[in-house]
């Protein structure tokens, strides 16, 4: 068997994405030599890109005990690390690859999105920032710092960053889901539907994404009071089978698609709750149980009134008492203004 033949093919199966076959070749050469480092950590890169984390962290951890000073293969196991959510291990991981090599980007990304994830957002900015001086026109570092400024409740400046990440990259798909949660946050409903729009229109999404920006569009026509659009943006959302429950927004996704289901169905049996045209409205604000009341008509003081709901999804009361500025207590800032 000529490896060397069979590692420069599988390193050009990695270069171009073609990983089912590349976990192939490398599960030849393992087969016959099973502490072949350039296999197994090509075959730890190709298992991480078909989801089979767990596999993907055991065989480049094994890559790495035969070379602890390759950095990549630390790249690669922090990266992995982060999709399995495993954030402190890819922090670690991370920091040991710009130990080695401070000049690697993909290092200090990953470090910075893993800081992002665990809340560390000063710091995420700083990796970033790094990330920034070895890339400029890096969108994915312009799309995690918009991430870090919305987590902050620096909404304005979050879009900002959305836009410029999308002007770099329009294909980058993460991009238009941020655009989407954000802009709701702010209440700028119209241009919320665009970026869902754009996104389902151009970009290329994973089943998840794609999810995600239908029931953004259901939520936004339930609350706008255009029904029909809401009811297909639910049919185009039930035609999405491949959910990988695991992630950490499908199962509320998946909730908030149950609840403007049923609230349709409720909608049917009781017309009469919508009736009437009042001059004056009562604002509901609240998370999903703003859903429920929206362009209901109340009596209330002898005059009738339409509720109208704003939706600030996923917030709490402890988010509002807490001390550190974060995307709820901004949103609702947005919608006191």
């Amino acid at each position: 068997m000529n490896y060397q033949a069979l590692t420069i093919k599988a390193a050009a199966l990695a270069e171009s994405g073609q990983y089912a076959e590349l976990e192939v070749i490398c599960q030849k050469i393992l087969n016959k030599k099973p502490k072949h480092f350039d296999a197994l950590q090509l075959l730890g890169l190709a298992q991480s890109h078909t989801g089979q984390l767990d596999d993907a962290i055991r065989n480049l951890k094994r890559a790495r005990k035969l070379n602890p000073q390759h950095d990549s293969v630390l790249i690669n196991l922090a990266n992995a690390c982060l999709d399995k959510a495993q954030v402190e291990d890819a922090i670690k991981f991370s920091r040991e690859a710009i130990k080695l090599d401070a000049s690697k980007f993909a290092a200090h990304l990953i470090l910075g999105n893993a800081l992002q994830t665990n809340h560390e957002y000063a710091q995420a900015e700083q990796s970033y920032g790094l990330a920034l001086q070895l890339n400029s026109a890096s969108a994915e570092v312009q799309d995690g710092l918009g991430e870090c400024y919305k987590k902050q409740g620096e909404l304005s400046a979050a879009i900002a960053r959305f836009i410029e990440a999308n002007e770099l990259n329009p294909t980058l798909s993460t991009v238009y889901i941020h655009l989407l949660q954000t802009l709701l946050l702010m209440h700028i409903t119209d241009d919320a539907q665009q970026a869902a729009d754009v996104g389902l229109s151009q970009a290329t999404l994973t089943a998840s994404e794609a999810y995600e920006l239908w029931i953004g569009k259901a939520k936004i026509a339930w609350l706008t009071g255009k029904l029909d659009d809401a009811q297909e943006a639910l049919e185009q959302s039930a035609k999405i089978t491949s959910l990988d429950k695991s992630q950490g927004n499908i199962g509320n996704l998946q909730a908030y698609a149950n609840c403007l289901n049923i609230l349709f169905e409720e909608r049917k049996k009781h017309p009469q709750l919508y009736q009437g045209e009042p001059e004056r409205a009562i604002f509901f604000v609240a998370e999903s149980h703003a859903l429920a009341p929206s362009e209901v008509v109340v009596n209330y003081q002898g005059i009738a009134h339409r509720l109208l709901s704003t939706l600030i999804t996923g917030c709490k009361a402890w988010h509002l008492a807490n001390k550190t500025d974060n995307e709820y207590k901004a949103s609702l800032t947005c919608f006191f203004s």
